[in-house]
C-alpha cells in the first residue's frame, strides 16, 4: 500500500533531510496541502496533498530508475510549476542529483552549464528543447552529442504509463 511505502521510506532516512520531511508528513498529514498553484485555466488555486506529491515522487522516481537513470546527473530547465518542483523533490529523494536551470538563459550558455557539470540528460520545456537543438554539434560537439538525452515535461506521463496504476505519475 502507499502508506506502507511512505513507513518504509521514512523509515530508511535521517531525520535532518528534506525527504525525512517530506515522508513524514505524507505519513502525519496525508491530506494536508504539500504544494499550491494557480491555474489560470480555472482561475482558482490548485493542489497536491502530501499524499499525492509522495506518490507522484515513488512513481517518477520508479520510472527513472526503470530507464536506468539513477545515479545520473538531471538538468532542470523549466519554469517553476508543478513538474518542476515534482523532478527537483524525485531527483533529491532518489539517487540522482539535480542541476536547476534558468530557462531564459542563452542556449550557449545552458549547454556551457549542463556540459560542465558532465548532466547526462534534462528535463525541459518543448520550446526550451527546440531551442537548444541546434546549437548542440555546433558549440558541443563532442560532450553532449551523443550521451546526452532532452526529457520533455510533457513526456513524464508517457514515461510512467506502461507501469502499474500507482505508479503513474499524474502531470498537473
Amino acid at each position: 500500500s502507499m502508506i506502507g511505502l511512505f513507513r518504509r521510506a521514512a523509515e530508511n532516512c535521517s531525520t535532518e533531510t528534506l525527504r525525512h520531511f517530506l515522508f513524514q508528513n505524507g505519513l502525519r498529514h496525508p491530506e494536508k496541502p504539500a504544494y499550491q498553484w494557480y491555474d489560470e485555466t480555472s482561475g482558482t488555486v490548485t493542489g497536491v496533498s502530501y499524499r499525492e506529491l509522495m506518490g507522484d515522487i515513488l512513481a517518477l522516481g520508479a520510472a527513472f530508475y526503470a530507464h536506468g537513470w539513477k545515479g545520473k546527473n538531471l538538468g532542470i530547465i523549466a519554469g517553476t510549476d508543478y513538474t518542476w518542483v515534482l523532478t527537483f523533490l524525485t531527483c533529491i529523494c532518489g539517487d540522482m542529483r539535480a542541476l536547476p536551470l534558468d530557462p531564459n538563459l542563452e542556449p550557449e550558455e545552458l549547454l556551457r552549464r549542463l556540459n560542465h557539470c558532465g548532466t547526462n540528460l534534462a528535463l525541459t520545456d518543448r520550446w526550451i528543447r527546440a531551442a537548444l537543438l541546434p546549437h548542440i554539434n555546433t558549440e558541443h560537439p563532442s560532450a553532449l552529442e551523443s550521451t546526452f538525452r532532452f526529457l520533455v515535461a510533457d513526456d513524464l506521463k508517457d514515461k510512467t504509463a506502461s507501469m502499474p496504476k500507482e505508479a503513474q505519475v499524474k502531470m498537473r
